[in-house]
């Protein structure tokens, strides 16, 4: 006859067991809303950057929807497709989808530190041919923010990466043009320049740090 503890305690061990290796899938709001990874997305050591944005790219905006939704997805894989995500959207002629892929193109800069979608914001925000809706303003403020953002992040990559020259390639290609014109005198004139370099100054090193940990420490 079994012992009816043995019997109690080895299902609880089961449950336990299939609780902890139950698969996690997150929704696109969750995934919106993951302020420093608030969620515990797992941390992908020596990340194929390059591999990870071919996932995305191409793709309709459904099948990114999609991916987003794979179960056990990781911190930088969720970053490239709500990167790519918000991309599809500003391409929209409507106004409400540019607004949506700028919601986007934020949740991937600010909450993920993607370097792709620093460097897609700085240009929209220096020039508003590059997509911003009626009623959104140019902020070349905010234009200086993220493109420096962008290739400090990118030179990061590529120093403690094997395979971080393909984030830099992107955002050198980006952003290094405006980057040089955001501190031509000419350009300067147009913006409050202490203003700019105290908003980089403030957040600069955090945003470093929290890429490092997140991208490239494992």
């Amino acid at each position: 006859m079994h012992n009816p503890l043995y019997c109690i305690v080895g299902t609880c061990c089961l449950l336990i067991l299939s609780s902890c290796s139950r698969d996690k899938i997150y929704t696109l709001k969750e995934l919106s809303n993951n302020f420093d990874n608030q969620l515990k997305l797992a941390i992908t050591a020596h990340a194929d950057f390059k591999a990870i944005n071919k996932k995305y790219e191409k793709k309709t905006t459904e099948e990114i929807k999609a991916l987003l939704t794979e179960p056990n997805i990781s911190f930088v894989t969720a970053s490239y497709g709500l990167y790519y995500l918000g991309f599809n959207h500003i391409q929209h002629k409507k106004e409400a989808k540019v607004r949506e892929g700028i919601k986007y193109l934020h949740v991937a800069a600010d909450q993920y530190y993607n370097p792709f979608a620093m460097s897609t914001l700085g240009r929209m925000y220096y020039t508003s041919t590059e997509g911003l809706p009626e009623g959104i303003e140019q902020n070349v403020i905010l234009a200086y923010y993220y493109t420096n953002l962008a290739i400090a992040l990118g030179n990061i990559t590529a120093e403690k990466s094997k395979k971080g020259q393909y984030v830099l390639d992107y955002v050198s290609r980006n952003s290094l043009g405006l980057f040089d014109a955001l501190n031509t005198q000419l350009v300067q004139v147009r913006y409050d320049v202490p203003k700019a370099e105290a908003k980089l100054k403030t957040h600069l090193e955090k945003i470093k740090k929290a890429y490092t940990q997140n991208y490239l420490s494992h």
